[in-house]
């Protein structure tokens, strides 16, 4: 939703105000550019906030405590949790998110490259979240 408002605004040919975080997409919806950055997606539900779950089977770490997810362009969505409940889906492969990747070392190289992604967003976003240092 970060990119409506100055994509909307660019459509009109207006101006788009230098203070909104995000970017006009009109270059990709004309197929002048692609998308080269994920979408991150902020979790801040704590317990009880929501009250209890009607399908508790399908609850993730994201909805137990704070949380930052990226999706990428190329297909993987990681959320790192802020109680190290972290989650990596390959959604090419898997695209109902069943088989949980983030526990598996050789994952991890893309799971740091993701998290530093995750980093740079909450920078620009001025997020507050206090992630995990390791993983």
């Amino acid at each position: 939703h970060i990119n409506l408002v100055p994509t909307v605004l660019d459509l009109l040919g207006e101006d788009v105000p230098g203070d909104l975080q995000g970017r006009s997409l009109r270059p990709v919806m004309n197929g002048e550019a692609e998308i080269d950055e994920g979408v991150v997606v902020e979790w801040n539900i704590r317990d009880g906030e929501m009250g209890p779950s009607r399908a508790p089977d399908l609850e993730t770490a994201a909805h137990r405590d704070p949380t930052r997810t990226v999706v990428t362009p190329d297909g993987w969505r990681f959320s790192c949790s802020t109680m190290g409940n972290h989650e990596l889906y390959d959604l090419n492969k898997d695209p109902m998110e069943v088989h949980n990747l983030a526990r598996r070392g050789r994952y991890s190289d893309l799971m740091s490259n993701l998290l530093n992604a995750i980093r740079d967003w909450q920078g620009r976003a001025e997020d507050r979240v206090v992630l995990p240092d390791s993983l």
